[in-house]
């Protein structure tokens, strides 16, 4: 097969400028701002629903005052419990001294 030195391909292109409608891009965008205000609107009150958006207060001051009141209570308790039990055992000292003749000189003990 033989082939030809000079061949040469010759492509011919037109453009023809097309007559474009200019859009109105207005809508689009207004429709677009709206569109994006309401899934936000519907974001902020699902997360709102769900506890989102609530924190955990910290503790006031009076809350404080309560709670070492609550615990000074407890302790002024105790003691007393405790002044209570030591009334009690000095009685029975007493008590085991006198019943074995033994002249006792232990004073009672008095809270207040």
């Amino acid at each position: 097969m033989v082939l030809p030195l000079k061949r040469s391909a010759i492509a011919r292109t037109e453009l023809y400028p097309s007559v474009r409608k200019s859009t109105n891009l207005t809508w689009i965008i207004i429709g677009a701002i709206i569109g994006g205000l309401l899934f936000l609107f519907l974001l902020i009150l699902c997360l709102w629903k769900c506890g989102f958006f609530k924190r955990k207060q910290p503790p006031t001051i009076k809350a404080d005052k309560v709670d070492e009141q609550i615990d000074m209570t407890v302790y002024v308790n105790r003691i007393q419990l405790l002044f209570n039990r030591a009334q009690l055992l000095l009685s029975r000292v007493k008590l085991w001294f006198n019943s074995h003749g033994v002249n006792c000189c232990l004073t009672d003990l008095s809270w207040g």
